[in-house]
């Protein structure tokens, strides 16, 4: 009977080791899954923010390049911006700017010229900006054309101005530069500010059309897409952001890829060129702010301005301006315990960022301008 015992009680102990090791060789194979996961995700994550550091850094390569390639010529080496439009000749000693904010429209001559030449470079950069298409100013670009791929389009960018009109408003002036001594001409024109403003009637059924979608305020898209590049198509920005909302593919770009296409990726200045896509891309980050990261705001009007400001200077920094941390909880019980104007007046006054604060401004006041037209 003992020996019975003891052989029972040896099987047993043999079995429940035996399941011991079988479970701790499951546990140990599941932790080795586990690790080599998340060691899979880390690297994606690595690898995913490599491609935006990337894409960065190839913009402000370029971007340097075109600098140092203009400054052989220009005291100044101007280059496109958000709201400015700069083209140089094929010998870079010739300069046009558009100005969408003012309307000025002027093109800069390096030389010893007379009259006659420089009449005629001023009817040939007339025409040649009159001819171009979006995808034509891009691909030329000095800057973008290191980092964009050539796009067939036939949509001009100005269509049905009076060339009389502007030239009628010429002035012409010089200047010397200290670089090698040489004298520039600069004859500056006016656009019609009319005309300029239509720019921004065209836009108004896309952006009717993504408000609907990301359930937004219509007004609020048009009146940050003025304050940021006033309806310059091929805006651009050294951050680098692009286009008409001026969309930061690193920042904005990676919430709205990640939150509504379900992986992040970078979006390139080609998508984003691209009106329709611009707005599309700027609503939904809209849509993020508003839904997901401000959604514990209580009142709709302090919810905008905040939100404004974070279109702007970045959540974070709002979040810390209001709560002293980079909580979006503790920013919302912050706000949530003042009135609307007195966010709006913090926001306003004492954001450490002028940028930011005069940003607000000129957005709200876009704002109300445009609700009538929706």
């Amino acid at each position: 009977m003992l020996k019975s015992f003891l052989f029972c009680s040896l099987v047993v102990g043999l079995y429940a080791q035996t399941v011991i090791a079988g479970v701790e060789d499951l546990q140990a194979k599941f932790a080795n899954q586990k690790q080599s996961l998340s060691d899979s995700f880390n690297q994606q994550k690595l690898q995913q923010s490599d491609r935006f550091e990337q894409a960065k850094q190839a913009y402000r390569e370029s971007f340097l390049h075109a600098q140092q390639r203009f400054s052989q010529q220009w005291d100044t080496p101007v280059l496109s911006s958000a709201t400015t439009w700069v083209a140089y000749s094929e010998n870079d000693k010739v300069r046009r700017s558009l100005d969408f904010e003012s309307g000025a429209y002027t093109i800069e001559v390096l030389g010893d010229n007379t009259q006659a030449e420089i009449d005629a470079i001023v009817q040939q950069q007339t025409e040649y900006l009159l001819a171009a298409t979006s995808s034509s100013a891009i691909t030329n670009d000095p800057v973008l054309q290191q980092i964009v791929a050539k796009t067939p389009s036939s949509n001009k960018l100005f269509s049905g101005l009076d060339i009389q009109a502007i030239t009628a408003t010429k002035q012409q002036t010089q200047y010397q530069q200290t670089q090698g001594n040489k004298k520039v001409t600069a004859v500056t024109m006016r656009f019609p500010q009319d005309k300029l403003s239509q720019r921004a009637l065209q836009y108004i059924p896309q952006i009717k059309q993504q408000a609907q979608k990301w359930q937004i305020d219509p007004a609020l898209v048009i009146a940050i897409m003025h304050t940021e590049s006033h309806f310059n198509p091929v805006a651009q920005s050294h951050i680098p952001a692009y286009g008409l909302m001026q969309i930061v593919p690193y920042s904005a770009g990676r919430d709205v890829t990640r939150v509504h296409q379900g992986k992040e990726r970078v979006l390139t200045a080609n998508e984003l060129f691209v009106p329709e896509y611009n707005i599309e891309v700027g609503s939904a980050y809209l849509n993020i702010l508003e839904q997901r990261y401000l959604n514990d705001i209580d009142d709709p009007s302090t919810r905008t301005f905040v939100a404004i400001s974070a279109y702007n200077g970045g959540v974070g920094a709002v979040a810390k301006h209001f709560s002293g941390t980079g909580s979006l909880s503790k920013l919302a019980q912050s706000v949530n315990r003042m009135s609307s104007q007195q966010v709006y007046h913090s926001l306003v006054e004492d954001f450490p960022y002028k940028e930011t604060r005069d940003y607000l401004k000129k957005v709200e006041s876009k704002r109300q301008y445009y609700a009538p037209y929706f």
